[in-house]
């Protein structure tokens, strides 16, 4: 249907690499490549320490290249130098065999924690990949309000309404769940309990 309409397909490949099982064929691979831009970044899977994004294309490379060299100044050198390292001597690989069960382990430690501080407050699917819980209120909420409790808390969500033009998702949430100590998570979920509780609007 892409080719039929001539459409370009932009994919988003930021998390490609942190399914909890081997991951599956992209969808890049499915379509004509003269009408692919595929983006990314090494930050996910290397850190901040890579905070570096890019962008693959077949078309208007030359284009491409020149405004990347435009900007080149601002990429560490060194950083570039160790990156490419990684890549080639095939690291990078064990690297994210280890990110991958890393995050598989969080996620099962996650779901056992939203059970124990949520309950019934919110619903999910356990996530397949990445680094966050994507949280629907079973009651209605205003989100903002609880994003703004949470906030001065210093406990981050991102309201469901940021991921939609539209204003969907206004009972939604996102949650990461790479927290750093079991303290902190069940401060953090105990928080986001009562916040759910006091922004309820019936």
């Amino acid at each position: 249907m892409l080719d039929q309409y001539g459409c370009w397909l932009l994919e988003n490949d930021t998390f490609g690499e942190l399914s909890f099982k081997e991951p599956q064929a992209a969808l890049r691979e499915l379509v004509n490549p003269e009408r692919l831009m595929v983006f990314s970044s090494f930050e996910k899977v290397l850190g901040s320490e890579a905070p570096y994004g890019y962008l693959l294309s077949r078309h208007m490379s030359s284009e491409l290249q020149r405004q990347f060299l435009l900007r080149s100044f601002r990429l560490s050198s060194i950083r570039q130098r160790a990156i490419a390292r990684l890549y080639q001597g095939g690291r990078i690989d064990q690297h994210l065999r280890a990110l991958r069960l890393q995050l598989c382990q969080q996620a099962e430690e996650m779901q056992q924690r939203l059970e124990q501080h949520l309950g019934d407050q919110v619903a999910y699917r356990a996530p397949a990949a990445g680094a966050t819980f994507w949280l629907g209120s079973t009651r209605p909420v205003d989100m903002r309000q609880v994003f703004q409790r949470l906030l001065a808390q210093q406990v981050v969500v991102a309201p469901g309404e940021l991921f939609s033009v539209s204003g969907l998702h206004q009972q939604h949430l996102r949650l990461s769940h790479t927290f750093h100590g079991q303290t902190n998570l069940d401060i953090a979920l105990a928080a986001i309990s009562q916040a759910l509780y006091q922004a309820q609007t019936e």
